[in-house]
């Protein structure tokens, strides 16, 4: 009898502990929501020491998801093949680069997710492709790496060129080049002073130029008075001209009227009169042209006629 109970008190034991704990799991489950993701893949050329199968996926610090799977590339030995899982609403655009991070000096490796801008289009499966593939681009420590060698390769070159400096120093601090050195010195400071007299001949033509040039303002200052003279006397020039015109006018006039009282003496003093006549009229033209002369060239009353241009052969 007391089996009996004993077995039932355990049964009944058991019953109640399998109810709790399937209602902690049902009470954990109802607490949690279940998360979707898309998978992407992306192929890195480096090592991925320290990365493992669940490591994190991050946007910008920002953990947005989890590596798969991590495998060799079967077409490619030389890339590192990631199957990334990532939560649906995060922008995986056509500029988004993958790289490996690592946290300081603990080892860890996580994919860091950048470069995505807010116009690239979205991210989208070529054809052919079972995934969306993600670009990568090496890792800081990787880029570090690559450099050294060229680093250490300027450092040398530069270490060369520091030898061949010194060299160079030492071969122009040589007795014979410190002579030459100073006799170039010498000859710089010679075309020193021969430049310094040319320049006070330079300053004292200068000089010369700036008086001239104030002399010639001066002049100027007289030239409207000159050329006012200069159109007077060319006004009495042309009241000249006008008056010797009308005379001989009237001196022809006079002439034809006493042409049949004179043609008896005209044998004999009618040539002189026509020669006077002639003249006068030769004058007449002559005050005309230089008066016309006069208006087109008044300086030539300070300066004279120009020059006649030499003609051919001259």
């Amino acid at each position: 009898m007391n089996s009996r109970f004993s077995f039932a008190l355990i049964g009944l034991f058991v019953l109640v502990l399998t109810g709790v704990f399937v209602g902690v799991v049902l009470w954990l489950s109802a607490g949690t929501t279940q998360k979707t993701y898309e998978t992407y893949v992306a192929f890195m050329r480096e090592s991925v020491s320290g990365l493992g199968e669940n490591s994190s996926v991050k946007y910008l610090g920002v953990e947005v998801g989890k590596v798969r799977k991590i495998e060799l590339d079967r077409d490619n030995p030389e890339r590192v093949r990631l199957l990334l899982q990532i939560e649906p609403h995060v922008p995986i655009k056509e500029d988004t680069v993958a790289v490996l991070s690592t946290k300081g000096l603990t080892g860890l490796t996580h994919v860091e997710l950048t470069g995505s801008t807010k116009d690239a289009p979205p991210l989208r499966a070529r054809p052919g492709q079972p995934y969306r593939v993600i670009a990568t681009r090496p890792s800081l420590f990787t880029r570090l790496e690559d450099s050294v060698p060229e680093l250490l390769s300027e450092l040398q070159a530069f270490a060369a060129n520091g030898n061949q400096v010194a060299k160079q120093l030492a071969d122009l601090l040589d007795s014979s080049n410190l002579q030459k050195t100073a006799a170039i010195l010498e000859s710089v400071e010679q075309l020193t002073a021969d430049l310094s007299t040319q320049v006070s001949s330079v300053s004292a033509i200068l000089r010369d130029a700036t008086t001239v040039s104030q002399n010639a303002a001066r002049a100027s200052h007289h030239v409207p008075a000159l050329i006012q003279r200069a159109s007077g006397a060319l006004e009495a020039v042309q009241e000249a001209a006008d008056s010797i015109g009308r005379v001989t006018s009237e001196y022809e006039r006079l002439a034809a009227d006493s042409q049949r009282e004179l043609h008896a003496v005209g044998r004999e003093t009618l040539p002189q009169l026509n020669a006077t006549l002639l003249e006068m009229q030769q004058l007449a033209d002559a005050l005309r042209r230089f008066t016309q002369d006069l208006e087109q060239s008044p300086g030539m009353l300070l300066y004279g006629r120009p020059a006649r241009p030499p003609g051919p052969g001259e």
